[in-house]
């Protein structure tokens, strides 16, 4: 616990002191130079607060030579009010010029003895009670406040030259005089709108030693409403960091402004690869499974901005790593991640107005998806390929309500084009493995009708609408086949089960369809492991598939189901798994099945040992 504590001071104490030494450094230098400078203007002026030699020597002569008597006397000179204000400003610029430097040269000093004094035992605790105690010390006797005035010694030092300098000039050329008055001028404005803008501005970058002073002086005025509309007691820092960290309008542009800059600095793979890695963590908290909704609005600028095309990068940078140019750990690193990010993507795809996030699959990813056979690709291959085509299909629908809505607006032209689109996003959904549709539900079909009444398309498009369960049921048919192929559980097996099983209640009335559940039903069956020990994931696919089948009503379609489940349960040697396996269903349902096929005219018994 004070070894973290330690190790944290130590970060903060080092960063403190070292900005401290860069920012005395920089005075240091300043500053002697400056006094230089300064020095060689004063050396020119001081002579105007005595008496010239030469003209009481002339006076002298003068005297002598008119007989007048001798009376030499410099008691009567009186420096002109010119020469007392110049040298007055530049003398006094001087000492604080000089007092700046010896000041910056003592917190160099302080500043090398505090990192020292900091670092004098080995024991975590005492140097743990020594920095806190240190650092009291600073706060108590206000170093901060010391390190912000020697800057402020130092502009005043500058100001006060320039003052010198008008009335330097004003007995010489009253035209060098106005240069000078309005170089003093402009600078004292721009020093002033220097400390004044971080009043006003909480993201100023400008700001002075006096703009504290003022913030301070603001706050003990105006409380509780300060300047910048925040109680009183409060630094300007803490102001600045509400400001940029306060939910806002603005904040989501910066939010957006700064990821797309991010995306577009990052020209190489290498640079990239952790910024896909972070992804899924932005989009899903993985314990328990949750939708994570806050960034979605940033994702969505870098998927649709053209000059970032976060979707066409990922898909890129999954395909480097089939041109054998990589070493295998790197390989396989990079194809997890790219695998990951694309997973996170497509289990984040809804339908309805709920949607606030969708991933454009490139048509190069579904092909590498049903192609590849590297082994570290195949876990993660079967959930990628489903949510893929669920997100595809999500899309599909989306744009098939724009398409409804443009018609019920009677936009002929914006019709037409979203109806290209649609047609395109069918058949990106048919190309990542979903099921083609019916020709009264075909897209191509309806714009090869067009002279057909409007009615008539409307009715074919909420027809697909009203059919988004049956695509539903497809996908999640076809990623429970995949699955029990694998071996081993694919990745995220029970998160794609949760996000994409059908509602319990189904009534399957496509023949077709009907025919496609049956078939997965038994292909499940099937690659049953018998003596496999504790439940398995083709136990749980089984587990939740068996259930859509509660509300069958065609007799041929139950009897294939009792049939599916005898044959799992004689094979099945492992009571845990056959009770899992039927305990989602409706047990009474399943006895009743199962009994009326004692009637069977083939293997009676096998129905007699599954009762």
């Amino acid at each position: 616990m004070w070894s973290v504590y330690v190790s944290q001071a130590e970060k903060y104490d080092k960063a403190l002191v070292a900005g401290w030494r860069a920012d005395m450094k920089g005075i240091l230098i300043f500053a002697g130079l400056f006094s230089g400078i300064l020095t060689a203007f004063i050396i020119e002026s001081y002579q105007a607060l005595t008496p010239d030699t030469t003209d009481l020597l002339l006076a002298q002569i003068s005297r002598q030579l008119s007989d007048v008597p001798l009376v030499v006397s410099d008691s009567e000179f009186m420096p002109t009010t010119g020469a007392l204000i110049c040298n007055g400003l530049w003398f006094t610029s001087l000492g604080l010029s000089l007092a700046s430097a010896v000041i910056a040269t003592l917190v160099e000093q302080w500043s090398r003895d505090y990192l020292n004094k900091s670092d004098m035992r080995p024991s975590p605790i005492e140097r743990a009670r020594i920095c806190s105690y240190l650092y009291s010390g600073l706060k108590h006797f206000r170093m901060h406040a010391i390190v912000d005035l020697i800057p402020l010694l130092l502009h005043m030092s500058l100001l006060l030259f320039f003052a010198g300098l008008v009335a330097f000039l004003l007995p010489v050329n009253w035209i060098m005089t106005l240069v000078a008055a309005a170089l003093l001028g402009i600078v004292g404005a721009v020093y002033a709108a220097l400390t004044v803008m971080p009043l006003l501005f909480a993201n100023s970058p400008c700001r002075t030693p006096l703009s504290g002073v003022l913030w301070r002086i603001g706050q003990i005025c105006m409380a509780p409403s300060s300047l910048l509309g925040r109680g009183a007691n409060q630094r300007m820092e803490e102001v600045m960091m509400h400001r940029a960290t306060a939910e806002s309008d603005r904040r989501s542009t910066r939010d957006k402004r700064a990821l797309c800059w991010t995306l577009k600095s990052l020209t190489t793979e290498q640079q990239l690869e952790p910024f896909v890695e972070a992804i899924p963590q932005v989009i899903w908290s993985w314990t328990p499974l949750t939708r994570r909704r806050e960034y979605d609005h940033l994702l969505q600028t870098l998927i649709d901005d053209p000059g970032v095309q976060l979707g066409p990068r990922i898909a890129a940078l999954l395909l480097t790593c089939e041109n054998g140019l990589l070493e295998p750990k790197l390989r396989q690193h990079r194809t997890v991640l790219c695998l990951k990010a694309l997973l996170a993507f497509a289990m984040a795809a809804e339908t309805g107005p709920q949607c606030s996030l969708v991933f454009p699959f490139e048509l190069s990813t579904i092909g590498y998806l049903s192609t590849t056979t590297y082994p570290p690709a195949q876990p993660y291959v079967p959930a990628l390929r489903a949510c893929a085509m669920w997100s595809l299909c999500c899309s599909f629908l989306a744009s098939v309500e724009r398409l409804l809505t443009l018609y019920d607006t009677a936009k002929d032209d914006s019709s037409r084009a979203e109806l290209r689109n649609a047609m395109h996003l069918e058949q990106k959904y048919i190309s990542a493995g979903g099921s083609p549709f019916s020709q009264d539900r075909s897209l191509k079909y309806m714009l090869a009708t067009a002279f057909f009444p409007r009615a008539h398309h409307c009715q074919t498009l909420h027809h697909l609408l009203d059919s988004t369960p049956c695509f539903k049921l497809d996908i999640f048919s076809k990623f429970l086949v995949d699955s029990v192929i694998s071996d081993s559980e694919p990745y995220n097996f029970i998160e794609t089960i949760e996000i994409l099983r059908p509602d319990r209640i189904l009534v399957i009335s496509d023949p077709s369809a009907l025919r496609e559940c049956l078939r997965t039903l038994r292909a499940i069956v099937h690659r049953k492991k018998n003596e496999a020990a504790g439940i398995n994931h083709i136990d749980r696919a089984l587990g939740v598939y068996l259930p859509l089948f509660d509300t069958l009503i065609d007799p041929e379609a139950e009897n294939a189901v009792a049939d599916a489940l005898i044959t799992y349960v004689n094979g099945r040697q492992h009571p845990g798994a056959v009770l899992h396996v039927l305990h989602q269903c409706d047990v009474a349902q399943t006895w009743f099945r199962v009994t009326r096929r004692l009637t069977r005219a083939d293997r009676p018994d096998d129905v007699l040992t599954a009762v």
